[in-house]
C-alpha cells in the first residue's frame, strides 16, 4: 500500500465513523438504517484490517469477506430506498423491491458462473484477485443499474420527495459507478492497480464526505421533486398516471 493509498485508507475509515456518529447522533439511523449498517460492515473490518500484514493472505482472506458481504448489503440498501423513495406509492416499490431482490440472485450467480470464462487474466495478475474483482465490480454495476432506474422515476415523474433521499441516492450512484468501473479497469490494466485503488479510495471518500454534508436533521422536513420543471399540467397528468399504476399494482398484489 503507498503512502497515498495509507492515507485515504486511514481517511476513509475517520469519514465513516464521523457519518456512523452523526447517524447515531442526530437519530437518523433508524430512517436509515440500511445506511447505518452498511457502514458498520465497512468499518468494523477496516479495524481488523489494520492488524494485519497488508502482503499476507489473511488479509486478503479478511478484505474478500467483508467486500462479499458489502456487496450483499447493497440488495438490502437498494431495497430500503425504493421503499423511502416511493413511500407514497407503497405498490410500486414493494413490486420494485421484489423485482431487485431477484434480479441480484441471478446476477450473483451469473457472475460467479462466469468469473473463469469471461475475462483474460492479464500477465502478472494472480487469478483469485481477478475472479474476485470480477464477481464485486458486475455486483456493483448492477447495484448502479437499479439505482439509476429509482433516479430516472424520481426525475420523470413528480414525486416529492426529502433532501436527504436525494443525498442518499447521489452518493450511492457516484460509489456503486466508481467502484464498477474502477475494478473493471484494475482487471484490465493491472499494472496500474496501485494507482486506481488510489483514485477509487478518494472518490470513496468523496461520497462519504457528500453525506456527512448533506444528510442533516433539517433534510428530513425538506422535500421537493428531483426532476426538471414541466408546467402543472404535464406534472398533474405524470402525478395521476404514477397513482394509477400504484392503485393497479394495489388490486394485482391483493389478488
Amino acid at each position: 500500500m503507498s503512502g497515498a493509498e495509507r492515507v485515504l485508507f486511514y481517511l476513509n475509515f475517520i469519514a465513516q465513523l464521523v457519518l456512523l456518529y452523526r447517524l447515531l447522533h442526530f437519530r437518523l439511523y433508524r430512517t436509515y438504517l440500511s445506511l447505518f449498517l452498511y457502514l458498520l460492515l465497512q468499518a468494523l473490518p477496516s479495524v481488523a484490517l489494520m492488524a494485519i500484514p497488508l502482503d499476507s493472505h489473511r488479509y486478503a482472506y479478511v478484505y474478500w469477506r467483508a467486500q462479499t458481504i458489502n456487496v450483499l448489503m447493497a440488495v438490502f440498501v437498494v431495497q430500503d430506498l425504493y421503499r423511502i423513495a416511493l413511500l407514497e406509492h407503497p405498490a410500486v416499490a414493494s413490486l420494485a423491491r421484489r423485482t431487485v431482490l431477484a434480479a441480484m440472485a441471478i446476477a450473483a450467480a451469473v457472475a460467479l458462473s462466469g468469473i473463469r470464462l469471461d475475462f483474460t487474466i492479464q500477465p502478472g495478475r494472480y487469478p483469485e484477485i481477478h475472479r474476485f474483482l470480477t464477481f464485486e465490480r458486475s455486483m456493483n454495476f448492477l447495484t448502479l443499474l437499479f439505482l439509476l432506474i429509482v433516479s430516472a422515476l424520481l426525475l420523470w415523474f413528480p414525486i416529492r420527495v426529502r433532501r436527504n433521499i436525494v443525498v442518499y441516492i447521489s452518493g450511492f450512484v457516484l460509489f456503486s459507478a466508481s467502484r464498477s468501473f474502477g475494478l473493471l479497469l484494475s482487471n484490465l490494466r493491472p499494472q496500474d492497480a496501485r494507482l486506481i485503488s488510489t483514485i477509487l479510495l478518494g472518490l470513496t471518500l468523496l461520497c462519504l464526505l457528500i453525506w456527512i454534508a448533506g444528510i442533516q436533521p433539517e433534510g428530513e422536513l425538506v422535500t421537493d421533486t428531483p426532476g426538471f420543471r414541466r408546467n402543472p399540467e404535464t406534472m398533474q397528468r405524470l402525478s395521476d398516471q404514477l397513482d394509477s399504476i400504484n392503485a393497479a399494482l394495489t388490486r394485482f398484489v391483493r389478488h
